[in-house]
């Protein structure tokens, strides 16, 4: 049963994720009934990528027709409205539009609400209630996928009120049902809520039901990434400190936090996309060959090379990471308001839109060799590139990548040990944060980071 539901999770998100037998997204047909729970179901992820992503799969005859969706969030819905919100989303979002009126009214009869707050027992009574009828009108057979696409600090309580209201199976007792957990990111706040965070999990669920879900680190991209890195005769010698003088990451946003202002003064850069994207992503361009391309030796060998990242001297704090939020500017010929002025936003927010820092990974593979990697909202374009430059100019190997796989638990407390004292040194001096104008590329010291070592940002397009 695991096998059917890890290619499942992966497929809501397009991902091109390949398990025994390798089938694809295109080809792979999943016919085991389910309810798909998404807590946080009114956010922009559910709206822009779940929802879609879901529909599509539907329509394109990969998911079984015993398959309902459910919406857990505290905004006031009824099915009816939540499911015209969906349909206007889909309309936007998925490359499959609502063109075939009859697949939508069926597939819309097969989306519900339930509105509660995450922490009082009456909405999972609710809850209960709702996936019985839905299990005896739509024969989805007691399985349940539960989506946690809400802010860390509700993780807890969510999956402790699942396990009080007998909401999760223990797998270990039925072969009649399942019930899976996705967590989707971050991963906690810091090392020490990641570490809790893990615990409770510990506490009510096994470990073969609980998928960590980052939805930025898939898609085609890293596929190939991992073919190119370990498939590839011709470059894998090349890939050390002998060849290669400096390695960048860039994951540029041109968009503003839109209406995530409560989500983004709780979280911030470092947070949303860094602790999580840009270090999986460091941590597939820099790891050692795997003895397999299994998820396990994967898995090994990326906390293998995230445990040697050096961690960042303290003194020298500013020198190494920089963070910067976005002032008023423009993009694209359009003028647009600063972080301050957002709905929502603290006049006194000292939450980053911006953030770059200077790596180093003390292995025989990459010692002396800088990893620059930044992040940011605002900046002049959408993208997400990997520029590798060589010391010897002949071999130029780009790649730009995107989107969202499944990790390891230690992966993130690794990255958490790494970047906690970040957050800490933050903490203790506010007024490091530097501004930027909307529509440059971050803060000016940023350039003088890289100018130490005699580097400069670099694009595959300008």
């Amino acid at each position: 049963m695991k096998s059917i539901v890890a290619l499942l999770f992966p497929l809501f998100l397009g991902i091109n994720f390949m398990l025994q037998g390798n089938p694809t997204p295109q080809s792979a047909v999943i016919d085991t009934p389910c309810v798909i729970v998404i807590f946080g179901a009114t956010g922009d992820l559910t709206a822009r990528k779940l929802l879609p992503a879901i529909y599509n799969l539907a329509h394109g005859g990969h998911l079984s027709q015993h398959t309902a969706v459910v919406a857990f969030a505290r905004g006031e819905h009824t099915h009816e409205t939540f499911r015209k919100r969906m349909g206007e989303a889909i309309e936007q979002f998925s490359r499959t539009k609502l063109r075939d009126v009859d697949f939508w009214s069926d597939f819309e009869n097969k989306i519900f609400y339930n509105q509660s707050d995450f922490e009082q027992d009456h909405g999972y009574e609710n809850l209960q209630e709702l996936l019985w009828k839905i299990d005896q009108e739509f024969g989805t057979q007691g399985n349940r996928i539960y989506y946690l696409a809400t802010p860390a600090s509700h993780f807890p309580a969510i999956i402790k009120k699942l396990y009080e209201h007998n909401l999760v199976y223990n797998s270990k007792n039925t072969n009649e049902k399942w019930s899976k957990v996705i967590i989707e990111k971050p991963f906690g706040n810091d090392l020490d809520s990641a570490m809790d965070l893990q615990k409770d999990i510990s506490k009510y669920l096994n470990e073969d039901q609980v998928y960590l879900m980052d939805h930025y680190l898939g898609k085609e991209g890293v596929q190939n990434l991992l073919t190119f890195r370990f498939e590839n005769a011709l470059f894998e010698p090349l890939w050390n400190n002998k060849h290669i003088d400096n390695i960048q990451i860039t994951l540029s946003e041109d968009i503003g936090i839109g209406t995530r202002a409560h989500f983004w003064e709780e979280t911030g850069s470092l947070r949303d996309v860094f602790q999580n994207h840009l270090m999986q992503l460091l941590a597939i361009i820099a790891m050692e060959s795997p003895v397999s391309l299994s998820a396990s030796h994967i898995h090994e060998e990326k906390i293998k090379v995230l445990n040697a990242i050096r961690p960042f001297p303290l003194k020298e704090m500013d020198s190494y990471v920089i963070r910067g939020q976005y002032g008023s500017g423009e993009i694209n010929g359009m003028k647009v308001p600063g972080y301050k002025q957002e709905k929502g936003v603290s006049v006194d927010s000292s939450s980053e839109t911006f953030i770059a820092a200077k790596i180093f990974i003390d292995n025989v593979r990459w010692e002396g060799i800088p990893f620059y990697i930044r992040a940011g909202k605002r900046l002049p374009k959408q993208t997400t590139e990997i520029v590798v430059t060589f010391k010897n100019r002949n071999p130029e190997i780009n790649q730009a990548v995107s989107n969202a796989l499944f990790i390891e638990a230690e992966e993130q407390l690794a990255a958490w040990r790494l970047l906690t004292p970040v957050l800490n040194y933050w903490k203790s001096q506010s007024e490091n944060i530097k501004n930027y104008d909307a529509g440059t590329w971050g803060p000016l010291n940023v350039d003088k980071m890289l100018l130490e070592n005699g580097h400069h940002w670099q694009l595959l397009e300008n």
